[in-house]
């Protein structure tokens, strides 16, 4: 259903209407807003930019930069998430399948083509794509669909996205109570048009990143700017909004549990603000009840509701702002251990100044004769006190934290120890362990989108696309 039919659709008996639908995206902008600042600092250290970050932007003055030898960085985050990853995901993932009371289809066929979609190699990059920046941040994103015209395992497709871009029912208790899910982000204005039929008049946009954004000092863009007409700047913010709670009805009365709506945020979501398109959500499951194609990846969450997300990072943030804090003092204390004196005046004339600063081997400096056998006193150093041994054990109370809240195996950090290969398995699928809980959430997402995987290879094969009659065969 385009915008010219909605125009007449009656949301007065729905439960999310569209000004509600709008209320939800300005709350999670507010949100998003709020975790900001430590999601970019938590991609600075990963990145090694901690420093950059402190200083309150990213394209500082090379030679500033490189002139800031005093600023260190002991980069812990990124070995931590890449030795968690190795463990976390394996090398190869089978899928078993079976048959259930409700359907008939061939489980050893279905078992075959979700191994061979699922592994891959780029599938495999997805996965851990979604797994690394949902350890990073609070979580990330999945999306699942299918394209009629494709061929093979290409029929059916998924895509990654940044925490960010999430949109979820976050006031909910139980996940099932899960009244939608979105994803917002900006698209190429002219393809936004061409889809969904709309006018030129809709404005555009740069597309800035919503971290980058904020070490430049510069807030997120989300208004239209009627001007933009570039490639770089002509952008409008789109939200694909998974409605699972209120019916679809199409022009010829037919009933849908559930649908998708695709909202145009290029004037912000103030003001009467309507889908430019309806329709019923693209999946269903085998027992034909509706799926939202879209699967949030949430290792941890808060107690009480578990589409708020914790990240795994922030655990370990307290201790790499620690160290990096600690050691740039050392260094910033071993640069001021210059070799400094004190003389009388007029005992050193020019050239022996000069030649002592040289400090060449073997130097003889000639002093007045009014010093003789008192030459201790012509020139005295300065002695520098050393370096509180406080701060090196803060240093290392600091990292033996990070040893502590980095929950991976000795081996992914080099380490040989005992261990057999059955006490490893043991470990991951004890779930009271804090990498157990984590791979059973990585196992029950997965278990989604596979289940997403074998719905939208059912629905490309019932799907004629844009070949007229191609559903007789």
């Amino acid at each position: 259903m385009k915008r010219e039919d909605i125009k007449n659709y009656d949301f007065s008996e729905d439960i999310l209407t569209p000004e509600r639908v709008m209320e939800q995206i300005r709350a999670h902008d507010d949100r998003m807003d709020t975790d900001q600042p430590y999601m970019a600092l938590a991609k600075a250290a990963y990145t090694t930019k901690f420093w950059r970050y402190v200083e309150g932007t990213e394209d500082m003055n090379i030679a500033y930069e490189m002139s800031r030898v005093d600023q260190i960085e002991v980069n812990k985050i990124k070995p931590a998430l890449t030795g968690y990853l190795s463990n976390l995901y394996p090398r190869r993932i089978k899928v078993i399948l079976s048959n259930s009371p409700y359907t008939t289809g061939d489980s050893n066929k279905a078992e075959m083509l979700t191994n061979d979609w699922i592994n891959q190699p780029l599938m495999r990059e997805r996965i851990m794509s979604a797994s690394r920046q949902a350890l990073l941040y609070k979580g990330a994103g999945a999306k699942v669909g299918y394209d009629p015209a494709g061929e093979g395992l290409d029929r059916v497709w998924m895509r990654v996205f940044p925490y960010w871009e999430m949109v979820l029912d976050s006031d909910v208790h139980d996940w099932d109570d899960a009244r939608f899910y979105g994803h917002v982000s900006f698209k190429p204005r002219q393809e936004v048009i061409d889809e969904y039929g709309l006018s030129d008049d809709i404005g555009g946009t740069s597309r800035d990143d919503f971290l980058g954004s904020y070490l430049a000092g510069s807030g997120q863009v989300r208004d239209s700017d009627a001007y933009a007409s570039s490639d770089n700047s002509a952008f409008v913010r789109v939200l694909e909004f998974c409605n699972m709670v209120d019916d679809f009805y199409d022009t010829d009365g037919t009933r849908y549990k559930g649908r998708l709506e695709i909202y145009i945020l290029d004037e912000g979501y103030d003001g009467e603000v309507k889908p430019v398109f309806m329709g019923p959500l693209p999946l269903v499951d085998a027992r034909g009840n509706p799926m939202p194609h879209i699967v949030p990846l949430i290792f941890e969450h808060e107690p009480e509701y578990p589409y708020r997300g914790i990240a795994y990072a922030d655990q370990l943030m307290p201790q790499q702002k620690e160290l990096n804090t600690m050691r740039s003092y050392m260094s910033q204390a071993a640069r001021r251990d210059a070799r400094v004196y004190l003389t009388p005046k007029g005992a050193l004339d020019a050239d022996a100044y000069t030649d002592l600063k040289a400090g060449e081997d073997g130097l003889i400096i000639e002093v007045d004769e009014q010093y003789a056998g008192n030459l201790a006193n012509v020139v005295v150093p300065i002695r520098h006190g050393p370096v509180s041994a406080n701060i090196q054990q803060a240093m290392s109370i600091a990292e033996l934290d990070l040893d502590r809240n980095t929950t991976i195996s000795p081996a992914a950090l080099g380490q040989v120890t005992q261990a057999t290969a059955s006490e490893i398995v043991a470990i991951e699928g004890h779930t009271q362990s804090e990498f157990g809980r984590h791979a059973e959430q990585r196992d029950l997402w997965l278990m989604q989108i596979i289940r997403l995987c074998l719905a939208a290879h059912t629905a490309a094969l019932y799907d004629p696309g844009d070949s007229e009659g191609g559903d007789a065969n």
